[in-house]
Parts: C-alpha cells; structure tokens; sequence
C-alpha cells in the first residue's frame, strides 16, 4: 500500500503529541510536525487510513494530493521591431516602425554593432528588435499643462495611444473637479490633447514610442483661470477618491508630469566688474585690487556661469553674471506639489529650458549663494513677451545682493523627481545645452530628437497612412521619458511584490539604476576668459542644438531654448536607465579585471 503526504489540522486545544501518540504506527508516521504554526502537521499516512483518519474526533481539516504550483506568473514580454532614429525620415515611411533613442540608451536590451545619435557615427540603427516585459500596466500617467489651444479628438486615435490589446485609445477625457475652464470639463466639453501633451504623453507611453504602452494617458490644463495650485489640488483630490481596480485588488498609482515654467532663470545680467565680492556658504571672496581680469573661477567654480550679453545702448558684449528673477517664490503651488508627493503621487518636474542653474529649496546654497554689487551699478535686464523673445534694457537702479540659485515654479522640490535634458547620444551624453541644470537636478532624461506623436507645426511628418509623427524636444521631452520607465518600475514592483511603490521608492530605484554618464565641457577657459565679443561653439552639441549661442543673450532671441551653456554646473552625471534584466550590474560594467574578483565566473578553488 502506497502512503501519502497529509495535511492536518487539529481542533483547538487538541495536544498534538497525544494525538500522534493514538495513530496506529503501521499506518502513520510524522513528517513535519511544524513547530511554529499552531495546530498543524504534515503526516505520511497510508492510503486505506486516510478516510479513517478523516473521522479522527481531534481533527479539524484534512488534505492530500495538493496539486503542483508554479511561479506567480510575469507579464508576457512585449515586442515590437523598427529603426531607432534621431535623422529625419526620408521619403514615404510609416511612423509606427521608427523608434526612439531611449529604447537604446535607457536600457541594456540592444546592443548596436556601431555607436548611435545625434553626435555619433549614425544617426539610426535599422531593423532593431526591442521587447520589455514591463509595460506600465494599470499605472495613471496625468500631465499638467500650460494652456494651448486643443486639437480635435480624432487625434486620441493616433497608432501612438491606443492600447497594445484592445486597440482602443488610452486618452482619457475627465472633467476635473473645481476646475472651470472648458479645457478641463473634457467629458462635457469635448476637447482635451495639445501639441504640446501629444509629445509629452507619447514620450512617456506611447505604444511605439514611450515604455509605457499599457498606461492610462490625462491631461489637466493650467490656465489664467484655473491655476497652478488649483491643477494640482484636482489631481489629489482625484487620486484620493479613485476606485479599487478589480484585476490588482488596489488604487492605480499615480505619475503627475509638471510641464509648465516660467522662464525666469536668465532675467538679470550684471557685469562681472559691477561685482564686490560673491559669498557661498563658507567664506566671501571679494573682488581683487584692480578687478576681476580676465580670471573668473572664482565664479565657475561656485557653478556661477558667466553669459555675454549685448549692451544695446553701446553696441558693444559685456561679461556678466545673468541671474534669475529675483522675485517671490510661488509657495503655494510649492505647498500643493508637496502634498501630491505625501498623498502618493509620483510627482516629475521638467527642470526647464532656460539655461539656469538652481539648487533645491532645502539646499543652503539656495539662500547662503549670493553676489554684492557696486554702486552705481549697471543691469542688463532681460524682459520677454508672450511668447518668450526677449528685449534686452538697461537699468541702474537696483541696489541689493543677488542670489544665482533661486528658481520660480515647479522645480526645486525635495519631494519630486526633477529631470534635466541629456542628448540622444551614445558617444557624447552631453546636456542639451538648453537645459536648466545644477544641484537641483535629481536625473537626467532624454531630450531634442526623441521620437514621437508630437504635433508640432509647420515642420511635422505625415507617414504614409496620414499619421503626424516628429521629434521631441526640451525638459519637456526629457521628463516624461524617466516618468515611462517610472510607469514600468510601479507594474514590476507590483508583480514582485503585490504592491505599488511609494513615490520615495519609486525615487530610490530610479536614481540607484541610472547610469552615471552624463558630462559637461567648459565653454570659455575660466581662468583666462577672452573678450566678450568672441564667438564660442563645442563641437559636441548636437547641430540642432545651436551651437553658436553658447554664453550668449541679446534681444530678440527667445528664452525658451537660447540661453545655451555646456557645463554641468553640479548636475548629477545620472542619466535613466531601466534595468530590464533585472539583475545587479556593480560588478558587470567596463571591462574585464585581470586581478582580484573576477566578473561574472567567481574564483572556485578545487580541493
């Protein structure tokens, strides 16, 4: 007679050794008598017992045959083939078999026979195989926008925001509460999508161009009407109130993308020799007898960047220190992202495409940085129109200390994610020269040349099948691609562990998975700067970065993009990287070691 594994559970208060002790010992024998789980044993018991042992007055429940189990079940890998592009398409071409660079750079699943990008040997890599197992399944990705008009809801049926399964559109229209403008009662009203949020939705989640391809895609648009803080008050009030999805047993995470900013960063240019002494945190330097020269470290490397700017009165470029906005700090929509954070919403903020540098509000820098000036004293101010081309004046009126590192609006904020603009390069992971940058900046994201839905005018791609396609662009790019892979990393922690990740884990993966690649050059030589009316370029910037406005303002050019500079200033080297293969890569990188530890065979001693 064949025995089996039997499953017990006593009656309370049976003691299980005197109910052992009663078992026929022909019959019977213990297993496992599971000394730290009350009232349970595993007994290996013969099949002609087994119904009398059913009947057994001490005996709660009992099971044989248990059947096999298997791994909880992971997501079936999704795949798609096309040419990973930052060249124009030529000719007629069909935008859902191009790809964007971060399928490349932002993971480890393809590996060119030859670099790729915008500064690279080629600028596309054809007939690429991509698959990721992790797709931002049930994650809610909402981006708050600076108003523009909407486009027509045919454009919810781009190829790039219909879901992989169903084929149906994964832009969801919402009439948010307390919010009153048209453009925010999308359900009533109609209308929802933006140029603007085509290419930020997209490069997040777009089926062929984002990571994460399952997310649910929302808009909320901040207006004169509907502020900033009121946007965001919606959004809480939404995420808190939302219902329990069926198929996880728990709320949908949240991603908010912050793509609105004021442009304040480069508003105040004073002359290097106007300057009496700068202060950081730790002592003052005070300008040198007979002035500063041609040595301007003292600034450079207190991540205080010179810029040339063009005096309109004397025709003539004068170096000077070009400071943001000195003005008052908007706390309240600060208050409000801080309480999406605590609510559980991964909040991802664009750092902005002034050329600034800033530092968190928390940083001693942000008030313990500051330069004095002379006076009289000149400033250069730089004062835009509605759509950002600036006018530069002259003004000699300001008598105060001027800090480099303010930053007005969503940035700064220990309690989001905030994400610089790196290029679409292999060979040359350079910041867009356009990005705001310094110590504020958490992570570096993909920027100009990203492949996307966005619907930009007049220079769009129409594909064969009448679908606009073009390249992305700015921190507004770079945002949403950390914010695709944030997506996936909420779907894989889930799998793993039947939960979804705070935003602060949702941080700690984030930045402990990105690789430390990002560089910087000098512009000028600090410390022997030429005149001001000399020209400088790096040769690698992308050519569609404009090269040519390096250290450069002068009325008429725009300050959203044109105020350009190439030095880190303190921004984190980390650009995003997703670990799709799921394993350790401490020991895995560079080459090869000759001595010591060996990656990846260990060391085994034969005996």
């Amino acid at each position: 007679m064949m025995s089996k594994i039997v499953d017990i559970l006593l009656n309370p208060d049976v003691d299980q050794q005197l109910f052992i002790d009663s078992l026929p010992q022909d019959k019977v024998s213990v297993k496992n008598s599971m000394k730290s789980v009350a009232n349970v044993l595993l007994l290996n018991v013969e099949e002609d017992y087994i119904d009398s042992l059913k009947q057994h007055p001490s005996v709660a429940h009992l099971s044989y045959d248990i059947p096999s189990a298997t791994n909880a079940s992971l997501p079936n890998y999704f795949e798609q083939t096309g040419d990973i592009r930052t060249g124009n398409p030529v000719g007629s071409f069909d935008g859902r078999n191009i790809m964007p660079m971060q399928f490349l750079l932002s993971t480890d699943l393809i590996n060119p026979t030859s670099s790729v990008g915008v500064k690279d040997t080629n600028y596309n890599l054809n007939s690429t195989f991509y698959r990721n197992r992790y797709t931002g399944k049930h994650v809610d990705i909402v981006t708050i926008e600076a108003f523009q008009p909407t486009l027509s809801t045919s454009i919810h049926d781009h190829p790039d925001f219909l879901h992989p399964d169903t084929g149906l559109s994964r832009i969801i229209p919402m009439d948010w509460a307390d919010l009153e403008e048209t453009v925010n009662q999308q359900v009533t009203n109609g209308g929802m999508l933006t140029p603007h949020s085509t290419g930020v939705l997209s490069a997040a989640a777009g089926r062929y161009s984002g990571f994460a391809k399952r997310a649910n895609l929302r808009q909320i648009n901040f207006t004169a009407y509907d502020s900033a803080p009121e946007c965001v008050d919606a959004l809480i009030y939404w995420h808190n109130n939302k219902a329990i999805n069926p198929e996880t047993g728990l709320k949908n995470p949240t991603i908010l993308i912050n793509e609105y900013q004021w442009l304040l960063d480069r508003r105040h240019g004073i002359p290097i020799e106007d300057i009496l002494s700068i202060t950081d945190t730790t002592s003052t330097v005070n300008r040198p007898v007979g002035g500063w020269g041609t040595d301007f470290t003292p600034f450079t490397s207190r991540n205080i960047i010179p810029f040339r700017v063009f005096d309109p009165n004397t025709s003539t470029w004068v170096w000077c220190c070009v400071f943001p906005s000195q003005s008052s700090e908007y706390i309240t929509l600060r208050t409000s992202l801080e309480a999406a954070w605590d609510a559980g919403i991964i909040s991802i903020t664009p750092a902005g495409n002034g050329g600034g540098v800033y530092c968190k509000y928390t940083d001693p820098r942000y008030n313990g940085v500051y330069v004095t000036i002379s006076t009289p004293n000149t400033v250069y101010n730089n004062v835009a129109d509605v759509n950002y081309n600036n006018t530069v004046n002259v003004d000699v009126t300001y008598d105060q200390d001027w800090y480099p590192f303010k930053m007005f609006g969503p940035a700064g904020l220990d309690k989001s994610i905030d994400v610089a603009a790196i290029q679409n390069s292999q060979d040359v992971p350079l910041l867009d020269a356009y990005s705001n940058r310094g110590p504020g900046i958490d992570i570096c994201g993909l920027g100009a040349r990203t492949w996307s839905a966005y619907q930009s005018s007049p220079s769009n791609y129409l594909d064969s099948n009448n679908w606009i396609w073009n390249f992305f662009s700015g921190t507004s790019c770079a945002a949403p691609t950390v914010a695709g892979i944030a997506a996936c990393i909420c779907e894989e922690y889930y799998v793993k562990f039947n939960q979804y990740p705070t935003p602060d884990q949702v941080k700690t993966i984030l930045l402990n998975d990105a690789k430390s690649v990002t560089i910087g050059l000098d512009g000028p030589e600090w410390d022997n700067v030429p005149s001001a009316d000399t020209n400088y370029s790096v040769y690698s910037i992308s050519n569609y970065d404009r090269m040519e406005y390096l250290h450069r303002i002068e009325t008429g050019y725009t300050m959203n993009g044109m105020n350009r500079l190439t030095e880190l200033a303190g921004t984190t080297q980390k650009r995003i990287f997703f670990n799709a293969q799921g394993f350790s890569r401490i020991n895995s990188t560079g080459k090869r070691p000759t001595s010591a530890k060996v990656y990846p065979r260990p060391k085994i001693r034969k005996k």
